[in-house]
């Protein structure tokens, strides 16, 4: 049985989720839409993601610094 790819998208623009979402659903994917970075790390430390789709520039953190708190929240000691 295949797997369907899980993706979490992260955009401040609800257009970019709304786009994306059919698009991705389309091709056999599970997509979380989040608007917000807060909910989105809070949803990282439940859920392993294969695929995180993140906008670079938004209001509270960027793109690259929530993948870094990502990143370290969800991994253990010793892991890579």
């Amino acid at each position: 049985m295949d797997q369907r790819l899980s993706v979490l998208v992260l955009d401040d623009e609800p257009i970019v989720g709304r786009r994306l979402q059919p698009a991705l659903a389309k091709i056999g994917c599970d997509v979380e839409i989040f608007e917000a970075p807060a909910p989105a790390l809070e949803r990282l430390k439940e859920k392993e993601f294969q695929i995180v789709v993140t906008d670079i520039r938004m209001d509270d953190i960027d793109g690259i610094e929530c993948w870094k708190r990502s990143w370290s929240a969800t991994r253990t000691p010793g892991s890579s």
